[in-house]
Parts: structure tokens; C-alpha cells; sequence
């Protein structure tokens, strides 16, 4: 079995990384459906997610805080992936009928922007 204490140390901890991937992974999915509200697009960031995750491991001080840590992660990753959305449709130029205007898409995004500063770190 490997030295989990030794690889942590050297940056290489492996199995601690998979270890909270195997407790987190379906949690973490859970909440970018929820923002993001598209299969696909919890997808795509949800692993835009664990890379972020995986490249700065080796920094992660606390480890009984690691299911927070990925959380952030998460919802940070979730929330830029929404903000491209939304200038990705900006930049069409047709609308499907009965779409809702940018005014509208803006301030529901904002606005779940705003409930996602208000939750404490705890709920965080």
C-alpha cells in the first residue's frame, strides 16, 4: 500500500484525491444540475470542476474540509460556465420565437447569484 502521508507531502496524493472524488462526485453533480439546470452543461463543468480540483490538490491544507473545498470549486466553475452561456448567447444573432430577452436572463442569473453570496461557508 502507498504512503498516503508521503505522496500528500510531496504533492502526489493520488488516492487521497480519489478517495474524495468517490465521496463527492455524485454531490457535486447534483449541484451543477441545479445551477446550471442542462445535463450537458453540468458536464462540462463539472470537469472543468475536478481539473481545477486535481491542479491545485497538492495545496489543499485541511483535508476534513475537503468536501467544502470541491463544492467551491464547483459552484465557482458552475457560475463562469452560466456567465460564458450568457455571452455565448448574447452573440447569436436569431432568436427562437418566445425566447426570453437578456433583460430577463441577466437578472435571474444575478439574482441566483446573489442567494448562492448569502449562503454561509457551513452551506457553502
Amino acid at each position: 500500500m502507498p504512503d498516503v502521508a508521503q505522496d500528500r507531502a510531496s504533492g502526489l496524493d493520488f488516492v487521497g484525491f480519489d478517495m474524495a472524488l468517490d465521496a463527492h462526485r455524485g454531490r457535486l453533480y447534483g449541484i451543477a444540475y441545479s445551477i446550471l439546470r442542462n445535463h450537458a452543461d453540468a458536464e462540462d463543468a463539472l470537469q472543468g470542476a475536478l481539473l481545477k480540483a486535481w491542479r491545485a490538490w497538492p495545496t489543499l491544507a485541511d483535508t476534513s474540509a475537503t468536501g467544502a473545498w470541491l463544492t467551491r470549486i464547483c459552484v465557482n466553475q458552475c457560475i463562469d460556465h452560466r456567465r460564458a452561456l450568457l455571452v455565448h448567447r448574447r452573440h447569436e444573432s436569431a432568436e427562437p420565437p418566445g425566447a426570453p430577452d437578456e433583460t430577463q436572463l441577466r437578472g435571474s442569473l444575478l439574482d441566483f447569484d446573489r442567494a448562492f453570496r448569502k449562503l454561509s461557508r457551513r452551506q457553502s
